[in-house]
């Protein structure tokens, strides 16, 4: 059988560029879904490293269902002394935007100074290989252009310093070259920034970061020109910008001093789950209490190399805490390496699946509509118990209950983490309505409790449940006054049958209200259009359908709607194009199953069954 199947990019010239959520600030928008974006990544060394081999690494996130990646890009090699980590290349391979040249003597590390008015083609080619490729696999990778330097001996290598390039600028220290102090330098700085810009101008699927971690450049200083050097970087990506085809996202990193930067940044991001002790580093949590106000997107974009259980706290932490980009990263070598980009060694497979539970969790919930929002809990948590919360009142309420602690100086994830049993009689705040509340086991993905209900308004206790290390619980209205579309089918595939017919499959979401399904279709060539009735509206029941009336010869896009037992419909799935064959006979088959999918994303326990978009 001949596979003709698109999970997600169609004519990719066409395709909206990452943009934040029109309808909620605090999340993405990618390729027309309500996105937050989620990964377990290698050590940003994926451009700058010839020997990587990116195809296997994004062949690896794709197949375990994330859909980040991040990238340094200029100026900063770890030096770790590690050859297996992306970010330490072989200095006579290192490769950056300039070329290095013999012609002016040699830099510190023995070979040709760099030429910071000159650029390096091979670098370019690489970095847009790479975006492609995430592009193709629906990966979005965050750029960072720049990257602090913690220590003397990756200073000593750094194009920046004076000794290293031909133009012999650059400040005396390491840490003066994030800061607008050498103007030289800055001017240098700022045209590889518009370079970069340009060169991945025409690609959807990126944004930018300015600097990683400048709360490490001289900690304790509070130096306000580090907000200046920023500042000085969004502007000319803005401008560089305003005359390109696309606009792109620009985060900051949170600097020390956070009100000298301007207003213009899009996404605030920080740096591990909590505060961490003996730091300037405000975490996760802070950043959700004290930063959703703002109405920006939030970011946990670094955290520590962890094992699967305190990387599922501080991912489901965050997420449900109302944040939208989390990564786990790989710190050195320790899962993915030079011998092994795909990320085989242990625990990063284990790693990998828990976000990717978290994944499919997230992507089942009203992510237009939700906000973070604890005041509908108002009590009978354990008292031991961190919590996050979002909610669309009267519609959708999501909570995570999770018992991960830290004290010591310097620590970066939850630990110990309280398995014990933990009991608890939620009290919740709901308007008058019937409810579905699920209680779900984070570490499987097992249902450990539901109750449905109908309530006159005001406070309700919830069933007592015992759990151990964390807990989600999902709430949505049922029935009349429900207004909550289920999340769409996923991942449709079109193949040609034996019959040469047009044959469509679906996984079906996870709604417990699910009554049927409406499938679009848009034939020839140029934009899709999707705005006619549907061409078959297949039963609940159903996940394939035959299209046995799709013309021949032509290209033929289909997408596919979930609808709820109140007349909700689902936004569109991805898009599956097929080309139907010239051959192809008048209708003659009957519309139907043409092969059975069956999700097994929480096949594990008792399935999770949900209402929501």
């Amino acid at each position: 059988m001949l596979l003709l199947w698109l999970l997600c990019p169609f004519l990719l010239k066409a395709q909206q560029t990452l943009r934040v959520h029109p309808e909620n600030p605090w999340i993405f928008e990618f390729r027309g879904q309500p996105t937050v974006l989620r990964t377990f990544a290698e050590h940003y060394g994926a451009v700058i490293h010839p020997g990587f081999n990116q195809s296997a690494y994004l062949d690896s996130l794709e197949a375990s269902g994330l859909n980040l990646t991040r990238v340094v890009l200029a100026g900063f090699h770890a030096n770790s002394g590690d050859v297996e980590d992306t970010l330490s290349p072989p200095l006579n391979a290192w490769l950056q935007p300039w070329p290095r040249t013999t012609a002016s003597g040699t830099a510190m590390d023995g070979f040709g100074k760099w030429n910071l008015a000159a650029w390096n083609a091979t670098y370019f080619n690489r970095l847009r290989a790479f975006i492609q490729a995430a592009s193709d696999r629906g990966i979005v990778v965050e750029l960072t252009f720049f990257n602090t330097y913690y220590e003397e001996h990756q200073w000593e290598l750094s194009p920046f310093k004076p000794t290293n390039n031909v133009q012999g600028i650059g400040p005396t220290n390491r840490y003066d070259s994030m800061r607008p102090v050498d103007s030289n330098l800055l001017y240098r700085q700022t045209e590889v920034v518009r370079k970069i810009v340009r060169e991945v101008n025409e690609f959807d699927n990126v944004y930018f970061e300015i600097q990683n971690e400048p709360f490490w450049n001289e900690r304790y200083t509070g130096n306000y020109q580090e907000a200046a050097f920023h500042n000085t970087m969004l502007a000319a990506i803005r401008d560089e910008e305003s005359t390109l085809p696309r606009q792109h996202l620009v985060a900051h990193n949170y600097p020390q001093i956070l009100d000298g930067l301007t207003d213009d940044y899009d996404i605030i991001n920080t740096h591990y789950p909590f505060a961490v002790p003996s730091t300037p580093i405000i975490g996760g949590e802070n950043l959700l209490q004290n930063f959703t106000s703002q109405g920006r997107v939030l970011g946990l974009d670094e955290t520590s190399m962890a094992g699967p259980v305190e990387t599922r706290l501080e991912a489901w932490m965050f997420l449900l805490g109302g944040g939208a980009v989390y990564n786990g990263l790989d710190q050195g070598s320790a899962a993915y390496s030079i011998s092994d980009p795909a990320g085989g060694n242990p625990p990063a497979p284990a790693v990998r699946a828990v976000v990717r539970s978290l994944g499919t969790y997230v992507d089942s919930l009203d992510l237009t509509g939700l906000r973070r929002d604890l005041s509908w809990i108002a009590g009978g948590a354990h008292p031991s118990a961190r919590k996050q919360a979002m909610a669309k009142p009267g519609q959708q309420y999501v909570a995570y209950f999770y018992h991960g602690s830290f004290s010591q100086p310097y620590q970066t994830v939850y630990s110990p983490i309280d398995a014990s049993n933990h009991s608890t009689t939620l009290q919740v705040s709901l308007p008058a309505g019937s409810y579905r509340a699920v209680w779900t086991r984070p570490s499987n993905m097992s249902v450990l409790h539901s109750e449905t209900f109908t309530h006159g308004g005001g406070t309700r206790s919830l069933q007592n449940i015992v759990y151990q290390e964390d807990v989600a619980l999902r709430i949505d209205r049922t029935g009349a006054g429900d207004t909550t579309p289920p999340p769409p089918p996923s991942s449709p595939a079109a193949t040609i049958d034996t019959n040469d017919f047009i044959a469509l499959g679906w996984f079906a979401p996870n709604a417990a209200d699910l009554a049927g399904y409406r499938i679009y279709r848009s034939s020839g060539a140029g934009e899709p259009d999707f705005s006619g009735p549907p061409i078959a509206t297949p039963a609940a029941g159903d996940t394939a359908f035959t299209d046995t009336t799709a013309a021949p010869g032509q290209e033929h896009r289909y997408v596919i709607t979930a609808l709820d037992d109140q007349g909700n419909e689902s936004r569109f799935s991805t898009v599956a194009l097929a080309v139907a064959p010239n051959n192809l006979d008048p209708p003659v088959a009957e519309a139907g199953n043409a092969q059975s999918f069956v999700d097994t994303d929480l096949d594990l326990g008792e399935t999770v069954t949900f209402d929501g978009s």
